[in-house]
């Protein structure tokens, strides 16, 4: 493994665990912290990108920024103290009625409305063998935490290639260019995957061999 693959692996830890909650629990568990944790905010024309990096340092929770909206530099002017985590996240991103959130397999997306209806996590193709399902269905429970910022797509698939087993490929040269930038802790791969994929235009395919990134 070279250098380029030493430094990915120290940002992308993997584990072979099960999901702590089935979906149904870790959305319960999400949507309670949202109501009870307490926050005190303090932003004067902050960054949205930077009001995300907040919300998930102080929480521990998956705030993730769709990297294809290009938000980043949307600003937010807001001071509260002793609020609820779900008050202050309401006010501080929805300030703007085109941007909204959504949880989504142990992540809280923020995008625009209209591509926040359009987010979906990849599923095995119809007509897949019990074979290739019983596959997919290994992938999906594999447990991974990643912390990727600009990094081009051709070195996350090489390297999810390396830790998985899997061939992950790029439908084009192009693709593998494109810079990603996310953090989540202890999310399925295939929806990590997802969301690198719709965050950036693409959509993740799978044919019962390999994964690959195409774009749409």
């Amino acid at each position: 493994m070279n250098s380029k693959r030493i430094l990915l692996a120290l940002l992308f830890v993997v584990s072979l665990s099960s999901p702590a909650f089935a979906k149904d629990k870790w959305k319960e568990k999400l949507e309670k912290d949202l109501k009870t944790k307490k926050v005190t905010l303090n932003f004067s024309q902050t960054p949205l990108g930077d009001v995300i990096s907040f919300f998930g340092a102080i929480t521990g929770m998956n705030f993730v920024l769709d990297e294809g909206a290009k938000l980043e530099s949307e600003e937010v002017s807001l001071k509260l103290k002793d609020v609820s985590l779900i008050h202050g996240l309401k006010l501080a991103i929805c300030g703007n009625p085109d941007i909204g959130y959504k949880l989504e397999h142990g992540l809280v997306i923020v995008s625009t409305k209209k591509r926040l209806k359009s987010f979906t996590v990849a599923k095995a193709p119809k007509g897949s063998t019990a074979e290739q399902i019983k596959k997919w269905d290994l992938l999906a429970k594999k447990m991974v935490t990643v912390n990727f910022r600009d990094t081009p797509l051709s070195d996350i698939a090489a390297f999810l290639k390396d830790i998985s087993g899997e061939s992950v490929t790029l439908h084009s040269a192009k693709l593998g260019k494109t810079k990603i930038t996310v953090r989540a802790k202890k999310i399925s791969m295939i929806h990590a995957m997802s969301f690198m994929a719709q965050a950036n235009t693409m959509k993740l395919v799978w044919n019962g061999k390999n994964l690959e990134f195409k774009a749409k």
